[in-house]
């Protein structure tokens, strides 16, 4: 089911969003709690636009098996693009087992491209037992299924409850035990930079699978990432939710194979361009087999720059003994004020040229002209 992309509103800072969804975006960006029938999400750091819009939508989502990424993106985030070739990269051909407590942990999906981190790891009960598995950072037991979208109402017609019962009240009224469970990637990872989306979906055979993603510091990353788990298991007190017993698991590292950068250009505009009144440069575009990441560079108009920048200038630069250095002969300093932007593109081959169209500002780029960059 396609969303209405139209309709979204991220407190003016990204696209609008549906006028059902209701977000909380709590201190530290703990949880992002959508009601009216919407999926939750929970956020880790700082929230960064890609991810909130990723994981702010609500769609229908068809149960059929175990679900993974080509479910996630394909029936729930279906405006997205993903190249071919990012499902069978991504698929273990050992996954990673891990018991945690009554609880088994599958890592099925891995993948890496230094930009981005993605897990998808199931959650079954070890002796087969039934039980209800619900995200940790996602649901609240408190809440009905309902609000866990299409794919809570479809859990709780195989279960025959009411899709207005609350999580307690389905394990009380089944005579199960409900365990609050977490599968992400370790929040002190010194490899993360930015937000984390944590994201939950409920098979036929009531297991869940967890879906996971976070952003990293591409610098940083080498040929191979070692990825700390984070996984937790708390049993739901029936009268109040409150965890009664919890095990835990931190220990747990998988590596993941960096995927090889296949092609990169840069861009340049065919004419002097200035957007919201700033020049664009160019734009470096590097594609890996999860498709092209693009970093426009603009040079930033002086009346934006920061008085504080100046001061830069007068910083003291002195030797290994501690001597101050005396200044040169030239009498003239530059600097370069520049803001880079980078965001994504789903494509197998990057294009020849690039045409940026924003009906946001009209004045600047013409929406039946746009701006024309081509590859150099």
């Amino acid at each position: 089911m396609k969303r209405d992309l139209d309709n979204l509103n991220l407190r003016g800072a990204f696209r609008p969003e549906p006028e059902a969804c209701h977000a909380a975006l709590m201190n530290a960006a703990r949880s992002v709690r959508e009601e009216n029938e919407m999926k939750r999400a929970s956020y880790r750091a700082v929230l960064i636009a890609a991810l909130i819009i990723v994981s702010m939508m609500a769609v229908a989502f068809a149960a059929g098996g175990l679900t993974g990424w080509r479910d996630f993106f394909g029936e729930w985030h279906g405006t997205t693009g993903v190249p071919e070739g990012v499902y069978e990269r991504m698929t273990v051909s050992e996954p990673a087992v891990w018991e945690v407590g009554p609880l088994t942990f599958t890592a099925n999906e891995l993948l890496t491209d230094g930009h981005i981190a993605i897990s998808a790891v199931h959650v079954r009960t070890t002796d087969g037992s039934a039980a209800l598995i619900t995200g940790a950072n996602t649901s609240d037991p408190v809440d009905p299924i309902r609000a866990n979208g299409e794919n809570g109402r479809a859990l709780a017609a195989r279960l025959g409850v009411s899709e207005d019962a609350t999580w307690l009240e389905a394990a009380a009224q089944l005579n199960q035990p409900l365990y609050r469970v977490s599968a992400d990637h370790d929040m002190q990872f010194e490899l993360l930079d930015g937000a984390m989306m944590v994201e939950v979906l409920y098979n036929e055979d009531n297991s869940v699978t967890f879906f996971c993603m976070s952003m990293l510091d591409t610098e940083r990353v080498g040929d191979v990432l070692n990825l700390p788990m984070c996984l937790d298991v708390a049993l739901a007190d029936p009268a109040t939710g409150e965890g009664t017993e919890r095990w835990r698991d931190y220990d747990q590292v998988v590596a993941i194979p960096v995927c090889p950068v296949l092609e990169e250009r840069t861009y340049f505009p065919e004419k002097e361009t200035v957007i919201g009144g700033h020049k664009l440069v160019r734009v470096d575009a590097v594609r890996y087999v999860t498709g092209a990441y693009l970093t426009f560079t603009y040079e930033m108009s002086y009346a934006d720059v920061p008085e504080s920048a100046y001061e830069l200038y007068e910083l003291q630069m002195r030797d290994e003994a501690g001597s101050k250095l005396p200044g040169g002969m030239s009498m003239t300093a530059s600097m370069d004020f520049t803001i880079t932007v980078e965001e994504m593109i789903g494509v197998d081959k990057l294009p020849d040229t690039l045409t940026l169209t924003d009906e946001v500002l009209p004045d600047t780029i013409l929406p039946e002209a746009g701006v024309v960059l081509t590859a150099r």
